[in-house]
């Protein structure tokens, strides 16, 4: 009996603990349509939740999309920007983003399994990161990739007044929507 036992933790240990539907191993095929949603950037830190500017509308739309279409949706703040520089210029930017709450998956299911996220800034985006979001509460969405390079494509909202309860409202919707299409028993 403790043979059969000991085989069965074996056999568990091997096949390893049961993985989350938002872990990288579930992820869903990549679409061009994407593209614009998980750009590897920043939004400006401009207070749109209540505007019915153009801009404003076009920045709900797109969040609504987002909410459909992100693995993983957390809050935190960036921490860090480094520039790193080759020669004169600068040949890439990286951010270092602390994950406070998460609002869709867990801490476990991050690309690094912990709180902290390197986040490379798409190349046309290098010189937009303003260095007034250090610190400041930020909202990651993240769509896995299928595939090692990139692992993951990324897009940080600045939570500036209202803008939370508008990404966990879609994120509701989205939760509600997955729940209708299960399978009945």
């Amino acid at each position: 009996m403790a043979i059969l036992l000991a085989g069965a933790g074996l056999a568990a240990l091997i096949a390893g603990c049961p993985k989350s539907r938002f872990s990288k191993v579930n992820a869903r095929p990549w679409q061009p349509k994407l593209i614009n949603l998980f750009d590897d950037a920043t939004d400006v830190c401009a207070p749109w939740a209540a505007s019915q500017e153009p801009w404003a509308r076009r920045e709900h739309e797109n969040t609504a999309k987002r909410g459909l279409e992100s693995d993983l949706v957390a809050v935190g703040q960036i921490e860090e920007v480094v520039d790193t520089l080759s020669g004169a210029a600068v040949k890439q930017v990286v951010l270092q983003f602390q994950v406070k709450k998460m609002l869709r998956g867990s801490i476990e299911d991050l690309p690094e399994g912990n709180g902290r996220l390197t986040l490379v800034v798409s190349r046309s985006e290098d010189g937009r990161i303003p260095k007034k979001m250090l610190r400041r509460t930020a909202v990651l969405s993240l769509r896995w990739l299928k595939g090692d390079d990139p692992p993951f494509r990324w897009h940080l909202t600045c939570a500036t007044e209202g803008i939370i309860p508008i990404v966990k409202k879609h994120l509701k919707g989205r939760a509600r929507k997955e729940a209708g299409n299960l399978p009945q028993p």
